[in-house]
């Protein structure tokens, strides 16, 4: 079982969404376009505003950050 910092477990559904970020990014109809990727940061698109995602796990943001990457999402400096 993967663990978070502090050396607790995480949970299962935390520990679905490292091993298939699909399943979690392309939910509800999301697409690709729908993010990009700014000075590291994970930013998506909602109503035609566009916002950062705040990800307070750090292997979570990282499995995202890098499926994102890998599918060629849109990257900013």
């Amino acid at each position: 079982m993967k663990r978070k910092s502090g050396g607790q477990p995480l949970s299962s559904e935390l520990a679905a969404i490292i091993a298939d970020p699909d399943s979690y990014l392309f939910a509800d109809g999301r697409t690709l376009a729908d993010y990009f990727i700014s000075s590291g940061a994970i930013g998506f698109r909602f109503n035609g505003r566009e916002y950062y995602w705040l990800i307070d796990h750090e292997e979570l943001a990282r499995s995202l950050q890098k499926r994102l990457m890998e599918l060629g999402v849109e990257q900013r400096n």
